[in-house]
């Protein structure tokens, strides 16, 4: 007696199945593309230097750059940053402090650029209120400039008003004693650079450690 197979009648479990399973896969892709914009925010913002440890990210030094160094690289913008932010742990070494009064004018003056904001950008506007506060304590008011400077500088600008020499000199003296504060202070700068522990990632030397 021979029996002939016969074949299985159509169902219409099987459609349902297929059509789960490339349900599942185009719910898989569409999550997927909507999370990438999210994950790209990640990794862009990343850790561009650290001072004593203590990290510096992009998003951070890219609002510094637009509120204060607008004109600057984005290199020259983190090298004030880090001169700030080393300002102000020095200060706080010594007990100076901004009060809440000072901060809230401060953000005031200073609004947080769009996007950024939060305690972030009052850390780094309490940053640079202790920076000029240390600096002020450790250089007050008065810039010394020697008289060789100030004939050396009357000697390039014969344009110099004033009738008497006296008058021509505290000319020279009002223009050349931003540009000494600059250079005391930058020099300051630089001393606490090598006293502290500073790393910098967003271009390190070729070969080096990435220390400034």
């Amino acid at each position: 007696m021979r029996f002939e197979a016969t074949p299985p009648a159509r169902s219409g479990t099987w459609w349902v199945l297929a059509c789960g399973v490339l349900l599942g896969v185009w719910l898989a892709g569409a999550e997927r593309c909507l999370a990438q914009p999210a994950q790209d925010a990640l990794l862009l913002d990343r850790v561009v230097a650290t001072v004593e440890y203590d990290p510096v990210l992009l998003s951070t030094l890219k609002a510094y750059q637009r509120s204060f160094h607008g004109a600057a690289s984005l290199e020259q913008a983190l090298e004030a940053l880090l001169g700030d932010r080393l300002l102000a742990r020095e200060a706080l070494r010594y007990g100076f402090a901004v009060s809440d009064q000072a901060l809230t004018a401060e953000i005031s003056r200073h609004p947080a650029p769009e996007g950024f904001g939060g305690a972030e950008w009052e850390r780094l506007l309490e940053d640079r209120a202790l920076a000029r506060q240390f600096l002020t304590f450790r250089f007050g008011d008065f810039v010394p400039i020697s008289r060789e400077d100030i004939a050396a500088y009357l000697k390039g600008h014969p344009e110099a008003p004033g009738a008497s020499l006296a008058a021509r000199e505290q000319w020279a003296r009002d223009r050349l004693a931003p540009i000494a504060r600059a250079q005391r202070e930058n020099a300051f700068r630089e001393e606490l650079r090598r006293r502290g522990y500073v790393r910098s990632f967003l271009t390190p030397p070729s070969g080096g450690s990435g220390l400034i």
